[in-house]
């Protein structure tokens, strides 16, 4: 589920001029005649998800002449719990620089050929991939597209219930991140590929979105999971068309690590590293990250990494560089936030943990994700506030004039 902006002066999530809306809106309210979860029912298949994941590697390997490492195995973190997430882990001890897997041109889904101007979707490549879906068992790419096909639809934001995108507009207000959090089909994919409501193609448009890089989708590479930090222990090569794709250990992995890729620290992510974050990553994958998490909030005027201390395991703020740290307007903001976050937490979760699904209410994925995000963003800004304090007081012992709030505060 990842894919990486290759464009190094182009944020993938930047987004089109508000214009063209309405007809926008009027195509989401076509489309959401029928629930996005109806596609379930043309992507259903009796196969597990451990059979096609065999399938896509034994292609990978004979079809494609390929590479995937005996060191490496895709499977549940639990084997023993069915419902435990799907990862891939190392076997055993990998080498720094060994090769993890390769694909070659041949098995790529691309436009059709060299993409110059690169949007935030690529046209093209969705309609070569809806090809490749609809001819199943036909297509060369057979393993991977029935793969694709046992997805669960409505991962993303913009896939949500309608119960389910209002609740997390709610939570975001006017100024919180992501922007444009549910705009994928709407202002995307409508707008610039499509003009007839289709759900089967609307779930193909956003598998393009979660898993390709862009123009490129990348069979086995895209199962790979996303963390930064000291967690990241691979790199590859430039995703260029017509090449092979290799991914390599960026370090010794001991046996039983999870194999990890980043979203916004690939080697085509020059994009994506300044502004994007855990906010984008929900947006775009449809998951909060784990530590440690990037926060660009204020527009674009407060920045900061969220990490857990390896020894203590506290939270600790990085301000990305000088003029990231809040003002004190920026101060006001965070405050603000803070107790509107306090407040929708009372209104929407604290009286919803019991929620009953119906046609009016978010799905129990959806209401998980906005509790996480909600928890996410008060954690954040919370430690970005106590950060500002702390270094106050640091600053005001040195200097001798504390106010007595924060003495009191940090004497013990």
């Amino acid at each position: 589920m990842k894919p990486k902006s290759r464009d190094v002066t182009r944020y993938k999530w930047s987004r089109k001029p508000v214009v063209g809306l309405m007809k926008n809106a009027l195509i989401l309210a076509l489309a959401s005649t029928a629930p996005f979860c109806s596609v379930a029912s043309e992507t259903s298949s009796e196969k597990s998800l451990e059979e096609y994941t065999d399938d896509l590697v034994t292609w990978l390997r004979t079809t494609c002449d390929g590479e995937f490492s005996s060191k490496l195995n895709i499977r549940r973190a639990d084997p023993a719990d069915p419902t435990s997430f799907f990862g891939m882990f190392a076997e055993e001890d990998i080498s720094a620089d060994e090769i993890l897997l390769m694909v070659p041109p041949k098995c790529l889904i691309t436009a059709g050929g060299p993409v110059d101007d690169v949007g935030p979707i690529t046209c093209p490549t969705v309609r070569n991939l809806i090809k490749e879906m609809k001819l199943r068992e036909d297509s060369f790419f057979a393993p991977y597209v029935n793969y694709l096909l046992a997805q669960k639809p409505g991962e993303l934001p913009s896939a949500w219930s309608e119960a389910g995108q209002s609740l997390l507009l709610s939570l975001l207000g006017r100024t919180l991140p992501p922007e444009d959090s549910i705009g994928w089909i709407t202002n995307e994919w409508y707008p610039e590929c499509e003009e007839k409501p289709n759900r089967f193609n609307e779930f193909a448009a956003l598998l393009a979105v979660q898993r390709g890089w862009d123009d490129i989708l990348i069979p086995v590479f895209d199962m790979m999971s996303h963390r930064n930090g000291k967690w990241l222990n691979t790199n590859h090569d430039s995703v260029v068309f017509g090449e092979k794709v290799r991914v390599f250990a960026d370090r010794d992995i001991k046996a039983g690590e999870q194999i990890y890729t980043s979203y916004n620290f690939c080697t085509d992510c020059g994009g994506r590293e300044d502004g994007y974050g855990t906010p984008e990553i929900l947006r775009d994958y449809g998951f909060v990250e784990q530590y440690p998490q990037r926060w660009t909030l204020f527009d674009g005027r407060i920045s900061f990494e969220l990490a857990e201390d390896a020894t203590t395991k506290a939270l600790q703020v990085t301000w990305f560089r000088d003029g990231s740290e809040p003002d004190d307007a920026g101060l006001d903001y965070l405050n603000t936030k803070l107790e509107k976050l306090a407040s929708f937490k009372e209104k929407n979760i604290e009286t919803n943990h019991s929620i009953l699904v119906t046609n009016d209410e978010p799905s129990p994925n959806e209401f998980k994700l906005v509790v996480q995000y909600h928890t996410a963003l008060a954690t954040a800004i919370t430690k970005a506030l106590e950060s500002v304090e702390h270094d106050e007081y640091n600053h005001c012992l040195v200097e001798n004039v504390c106010p007595t709030i924060l003495t009191d505060r940090y004497d013990e």
